[in-house]
């Protein structure tokens, strides 16, 4: 058939979508596994430099530990310290990390994609709730508040005369 309609018709140019997709989806694939491969480069290689910033800073938190032992600080104090510490840290990359996510995600939409960007603060709307993660999650927490209200409610009702 496809020689007929070439031989009927010389400009037309017949292509099997089966050889197309299939064409596509080895490019897809390929794609695929090349950003796989550099997300786990990057894993890596940001776990190599985590694990030389924390051994190169070990020796400051040795010193500062025996200044603070020194002035009368209790190991569970010294430990509160780093807590704090570590996790204030861990919050402003967490936010440093979200901005420079989202701004190359605002890039790669409006730029690549031609689409029209939307910011969705914690993650509400984007994920397998249907677009409705946000209201899923309220309701549950909704539906857990009352099972914690309603056995004391049920066993004051029984204990009053």
């Amino acid at each position: 058939m496809q020689r007929r309609v070439t031989d009927a018709l010389p400009n037309v140019t017949a292509i099997r979508v089966k050889d197309a997709v299939e064409a596509a989806d080895r490019i897809l694939r390929a794609v695929s596994t090349a950003v796989r491969a550099t997300a786990a480069i990057t894993l890596v290689a940001g776990t190599l430099v985590l694990a030389g910033a924390v051994a190169a800073g070990h020796a400051r938190r040795v010193r500062d530990a025996v200044i603070m032992k020194v002035l009368g600080a209790t190991r569970g104090r010294i430990l509160k310290t780093y807590a704090l510490e570590y996790g204030i840290l861990g919050l402003a990359t967490a936010a440093v990390a979200a901005l420079i996510g989202s701004a190359a995600a605002f890039a790669v939409v409006t730029r690549v994609m031609r689409s029209d960007f939307v910011l969705a603060p914690g993650g509400g709307g984007h994920g397998g709730g249907g677009g409705h993660g946000g209201d899923a999650d309220l309701r549950v927490r909704r539906h857990l508040a009352g099972a914690r209200t309603a056995p004391r409610t049920a066993a004051a009702q029984r204990v009053r005369p």
